[in-house]
């Protein structure tokens, strides 16, 4: 006759982290269901972001096109070296260090149009234009 604890290939202290992390995913994945009549899986997601990315001392794209009432600007600075998103027509300047990413609000009510950006560090190189469409 077998006397428990068999002999397990996975010692019995990891034993019940792999139960308890068992567990943790499948009610994951239960909240996570849809409740659309395809079956499929739905996720909550966050408004959408437009992105600008710097590297190698260049704004990219260097034309950004957004619309909505509540407009948002992810800014992703992949250069080694300190720059900024500046814009006075806007009435933003932040300052993105090396491997950061900065979130920048527009303000509300604000008027379509085109409005231009750059680095304040580096203005001769790195300018850029944001168009903005309303919402």
């Amino acid at each position: 006759m077998a006397r428990w604890p068999l002999p397990l290939v996975v010692p019995r202290r990891a034993w019940w982290w792999c139960c308890l992390v068992g567990v943790g995913l499948a009610l994951t994945a239960q909240g996570c269901r849809g409740s659309g009549g395809d079956g499929g899986t739905t996720f909550p997601t966050a408004p959408p972001v437009a992105q600008i990315t710097i590297a190698d001392y260049r704004f990219s794209p260097l034309l950004l096109t957004v619309g909505g009432s509540s407009p948002t600007i992810g800014i992703r600075n992949q250069g080694a070296v300190t720059h900024t998103f500046t814009s006075e027509e806007l009435g933003v300047d932040v300052v993105v260090e090396p491997g950061e990413t900065a979130r920048i609000d527009l303000p509300e009510g604000l008027a379509p149009g085109d409005y231009a950006y750059r680095c304040r560090i580096h203005p001769d190189r790195m300018r850029g234009t944001l168009s903005y469409v309303g919402g």
